[in-house]
């Protein structure tokens, strides 16, 4: 067998060996799954908390939500329509990741001159993005919200923290 042929024989091994492991003891992946979603949810909200504190409320928006008068398609598909793109980096940025990660190793050993070398540059270059578009979207969100939770606070009259608390 070639170089190439031996690098997908054994990276087919690794995903077989990964899927045996996932379908023997599926919890302790989703465990870590479930605890990794957690932290980055709690740091999520301290940092919308942080922009909430720091950044100076709208005063030209004057935002106070009327409560909900029980479930409003309308209100849920709105919601949906506006995290869809949000959803969509997340899912674009993981499938780069994936691709960086395992198909150009793979795709790389069965190249030779100057795209072999392009695929071996092409890594680096999509973990850079993969982090970046990831980045992006975090900062993005914490300073919306933030924002957004800053005047609503100012709004209501009462801190930030409260604000964040006590929000359902």
């Amino acid at each position: 067998m070639e170089t190439s042929d031996l690098v997908l024989a054994r990276g087919m091994r690794d995903t077989r060996a990964t899927l045996a492991r996932w379908g023997r003891q599926p919890l302790p992946v989703l465990g870590s799954w479930v605890a990794a979603a957690a932290m980055i949810s709690l740091l999520l909200l301290a940092a919308v908390l942080v922009v909430a504190s720091v950044v100076k409320p709208d005063l030209g928006f004057g935002y106070v939500p009327a409560p909900p008068e029980g479930p409003d398609v309308r209100r849920i598909l709105e919601v949906i329509g506006r995290n869809s793109l949000v959803l969509a980096l997340h899912a674009f940025a993981c499938i780069a990741g994936f691709i960086a990660g395992s198909s150009l190793p793979l795709s790389t050993a069965r190249r030779s001159g100057i795209s072999r070398i392009v695929h071996e540059k092409a890594r680096p270059i999509a973990f850079a993005w993969v982090i970046g578009v990831t980045s992006f979207s975090l900062i993005t969100q914490a300073f919306a919200l933030g924002l957004t939770r800053s005047t609503l606070a100012h709004s209501l009259a009462i801190s930030p923290g409260l604000l964040v608390l006590t929000a359902r």
